[in-house]
């Protein structure tokens, strides 16, 4: 069941003009990523909010950014009404004292406090917090490619015709 949760929230993010439809965070979404080993990337944000306007629009959207996103589990507090339960714990658990607010949780559980961002700086910073939280994540094994044709070419059944015609000029 815990698979399913994860992988509920780490489907790919797909870019939107307004950016990526971002899943409500839970306590047990964040505990099911680290039983997964999933890096968490949480954003505290609100609708109402300037600074977390102009991240989703413009960091949200681009397409270096949704691509280590797509590494991650990718989920939000909302702040626009009042966060539910896990909302309130998740921000008092991660001293959040204004938004946007992006917390990092490595694939081990572990909040990474120097990724941590307060406020929106633009796409790079947001990037490079990312490429460091998601650096130890390989890329999934490609099939193994071989020169061999996979089936050997079928022997002729048929001999050719002794009496074939010659073509005509």
């Amino acid at each position: 069941m815990a698979l399913i949760g994860v992988m509920l929230f780490s489907v790919s993010l797909i870019a939107r003009a307004d950016g990526p439809e971002i899943p409500n965070a839970t306590l047990k979404a964040i505990e099911d990523a680290k039983a997964q080993k999933k890096p968490v990337a949480l954003l505290f944000t609100a609708d109402w909010c300037p600074p977390c306007k102009a991240m989703k629009k413009e960091a949200l959207t681009d397409k270096s950014v949704l691509e280590l996103l797509d590494k991650t589990v990718f989920l939000k507090v909302d702040f626009t009404g009042e966060p539910d339960a896990d909302g309130r714990k998740l921000a008092e658990q991660h001293k959040v004292e204004g938004i946007p607010h992006m917390v990092f949780i490595n694939a081990k559980g572990e909040v990474q406090p120097k990724l941590t961002m307060s406020g929106y700086g633009g796409v790079e910073p947001l990037k490079r917090s990312l490429q460091q939280l998601t650096a130890d994540i390989k890329p999934a094994p490609k099939p193994a490619v071989t020169s061999q044709p996979t089936s050997k070419p079928k022997p002729r059944t048929t001999k050719p015709s002794a009496t074939r015609k010659a073509p005509r000029k």
